[in-house]
């Protein structure tokens, strides 16, 4: 093998195979088809186009306008007569020739591809005058990209309603609130008219949390599966305990770890809504008191609390709070305190509903 010869086959392996490929692949992919194809020929070490080729592009310019989703794809080649090099360059010219007339004819250039083939890609044998004129060539296909068939829309599926009015839990008048609904996949939020009455549809057989929040009221919260069809859909009712001074509020599901200021985890989305609280009523100042469950047994030693036992009933409340000062919560409007348990709902509680009522934070307005 010649040196020739053997850098040419080194060229093609290194630099030219990847593009071949590339160009093979475009060529033969389910995906596109081509609708028009035509070749133009150039003289010995030209790139410059001959006069005939201006009808064979406007052929393909024509035939581009009338179809969607086409474009047009360029592959520029040489005869074998002079360097790997030189050759690759001239097709590069030769392809430029002929994307600068396409443009020069109102074709975006984000139309056009160009491949650059060189020598290597040959048509006929380069040993005569006749193969190697059809080698000088480049080809212009007008390349049509199949659409995938489109896709179905989603069967929308079948939705439930919830409903609900909000009112003052002690005289029963309509309260304009912000009702937030919420699953694990979606949240959104209603206001309340002027009658207090709020719904939202919502998909059918989806467990929603609905929190209602309102200015000078403390927030409630139910949890619900929305298994009713949208005519049928029960009206919720959410009365509002006001939260003015001297009221107080138990934060409902605000459970802990066993004798452990540590909140367990599905207590955790429970103090953002305390924080929401805060923003929503702007000017309250409030304490957070903590309290811990030990029946009073009487004549019994330990009717008073450990020095363990009050400092949970306080570390508690400082959790809550803590989490409000870190959230932006002035402290100059929260304090915490440490009850132990002094003020049991009940004091002699045999049943675990009634001891988990006595291990509860509050939160108690002050002005």
């Amino acid at each position: 093998m010649s040196l020739k010869n053997f850098q040419r086959l080194w060229f093609f392996i290194l630099f030219l195979f990847p593009i071949i490929a590339i160009g093979q692949t475009a060529s033969t992919t389910a995906n596109t088809e081509v609708l028009l194809q035509e070749a133009v020929y150039f003289d010995f070490g030209k790139d410059e186009l001959r006069p005939d080729d201006a009808q064979k592009l406007e052929a393909i310019i024509a035939e581009l306008k009338d179809n969607e989703y086409v474009k047009i794809r360029i592959t520029a080649h040489t005869d074998s007569i002079g360097s790997i090099e030189n050759n690759q360059r001239l097709s590069e010219r030769r392809g430029e020739s002929v994307k600068t007339f396409l443009i020069t004819k109102g074709i975006p250039d984000s139309l056009l591809e160009v491949g650059l083939f060189g020598e290597h890609s040959p048509i006929a044998k380069n040993h005569t005058e006749g193969g190697r004129q059809q080698n000088r060539r480049a080809t212009i296909e007008l390349i049509k990209y199949k659409l995938d068939p489109p896709t179905p829309p989603k069967k929308k599926p079948p939705m439930g309603l919830v409903q609900g009015t909000v009112v003052d839990k002690i005289t029963g008048t309509p309260i304009q609130a912000t009702v937030i609904i919420r699953s694990k996949t979606f949240q959104d939020s209603v206001a309340t008219d002027s009658t207090g009455y709020f719904s939202k549809e919502v998909p059918l057989n989806t467990i929603v949390g609905i929190d209602v929040f309102a200015p000078g009221y403390f927030f409630e919260t139910k949890m619900m599966k929305v298994a009713s069809k949208l005519k049928t859909a029960p009206i919720l009712t959410f009365e509002m305990p006001p939260a003015t001074p001297g009221e107080i509020a138990a934060i409902k599901d605000l459970f802990f770890v066993g004798g452990k200021a540590v909140l367990l985890p599905k207590s955790r989305p429970i103090l953002p809504k305390v924080l929401r609280f805060m923003q929503v009523n702007n000017k309250l100042k409030i304490e957070i008191a903590g309290h811990i469950n030990l029946p009073y047994r009487k004549g019994a030693y330990f009717n008073t609390p450990s020095k363990q036992q009050q400092t949970l009933s306080e570390n508690r409340a400082k959790l809550v709070y803590d989490y409000l000062i870190e959230n932006g919560i002035s402290a100059e409007r929260i304090s915490w305190k440490g009850y132990g348990n002094s003020k049991m709902k009940f004091p002699y509680a045999t049943k675990e509903v009634q001891m988990s009522k006595n291990r509860r934070v509050e939160i108690q307005v002050l002005e």
